[in-house]
């Protein structure tokens, strides 16, 4: 059986409201929605409880547009912006932007947190040791945390001033030259 990949929608027939997917295997996909959907374990509270209250027989799963694995995530943001589906949690296709989580869903990621054993603690540690960034990635990450406000009124030990104070100068004599060497 060939797998059929590309962006599909549900709409239901009693509401006209409908949901927008990609997926590389659509048949399995659908089927994956019904299983969910039909023993109350569907990830999306807002199709859940449109299959709860409508039925099975109210949905109607088709095909938008057959596509390539790789425009999967582009194709589906295409149908996302033209339909606005009303039953998607997050109108960015491939991420969690904009959705919005239940406070019982919060609680329990925080719980997550807060309860991570120091086994698991120490697993994790043990997985990125010894892994360093390319200066390229540390220049990426410097940038993305200008602005950073999260220390504000936290106080910093001289040692780390002192070493804050070097790398953003490093930092910036690194950028003139890339300006120099490329700008002109």
């Amino acid at each position: 059986m060939t797998k059929l990949s590309g962006v599909y929608q549900i709409a239901n027939k009693a509401n006209g409201k409908i949901y927008v997917g990609s997926t590389g295997n659509i048949p399995k996909r659908w089927n994956k929605h019904l299983s969910r959907a039909r023993n109350g374990e569907h990830e999306n509270r807002n199709l859940q409880n449109a299959f709860n209250e409508h039925g099975e027989d109210c949905f109607i799963f088709s095909v938008l547009e057959e596509c390539d694995k790789s425009l999967l995530l582009q194709r589906e943001q295409f149908y996302l912006d033209t339909l606005k589906p009303e039953y998607n949690l997050c109108l960015k296709a491939g991420s969690p932007l904009g959705m919005k989580r239940t406070q019982e869903a919060r609680d329990k990621m925080s719980a997550a947190q807060t309860q991570m054993t120091q086994e698991t603690k120490a697993k994790l540690s043990a997985v990125h040791m010894g892994k360093k960034h390319t200066q390229e990635t540390r220049d990426k990450i410097s940038l993305a945390k200008m602005g950073n406000t999260n220390w504000l009124g936290r106080k910093h030990t001289q040692e780390t001033k002192d070493k804050t104070s070097i790398a953003v100068r490093a930092f910036w004599e690194r950028l003139k030259q890339t300006k120099v060497t490329h700008g002109k």
